[in-house]
């Protein structure tokens, strides 16, 4: 298989590496607890994009085959547990960084909002392929 037949994975890939990287990284100054802080926004966009790019990725490894709900679930599922890890290792393991439940929700509504968007962008392909 060529290269490009990974193109989805490898984006994904590079994408979480990209994430963790800014997740560890010194801040110079410390987020305030504001939902509608500009770090919740990039927090629901990370995690949009991440969790687009798994669908993009099993849709990828399925070939031209049907979606199936477990799909959907494994890019939740990984997405958060990435999310999760992330958060985990600012809270313990970073003196510089810590651990924000309000940076987890964003987490999540990004990735429900993305796994929706992927499967219906994913499902209306699959439609007009047919």
């Amino acid at each position: 298989m060529s290269l490009t037949a990974y193109k989805y994975r490898a984006a994904a890939i590079f994408w979480f590496l990209a994430v963790f990287t800014a997740s560890v990284v010194r801040v110079p100054q410390v987020p305030t607890y504001n939902i509608f802080a500009p770090d919740k926004l990039v927090h629901f966009t990370f995690y949009l994009l991440f969790t687009i790019l798994i669908m993009l990725a099993i849709r990828e490894s399925k070939g031209a085959g049907r979606l199936i709900n477990s799909d959907l679930w494994k890019a939740i599922f990984l997405s958060f547990l990435a999310g999760f890890v992330i958060e985990i290792i600012q809270g313990s393991l970073l003196a510089h960084r810590s651990f924000d439940v309000l940076d987890l929700i964003a987490n999540i509504i990004g990735i429900f909002v993305g796994a929706m968007l992927s499967r219906r962008f994913l499902m209306q392909k699959l439609n007009n392929n047919i």
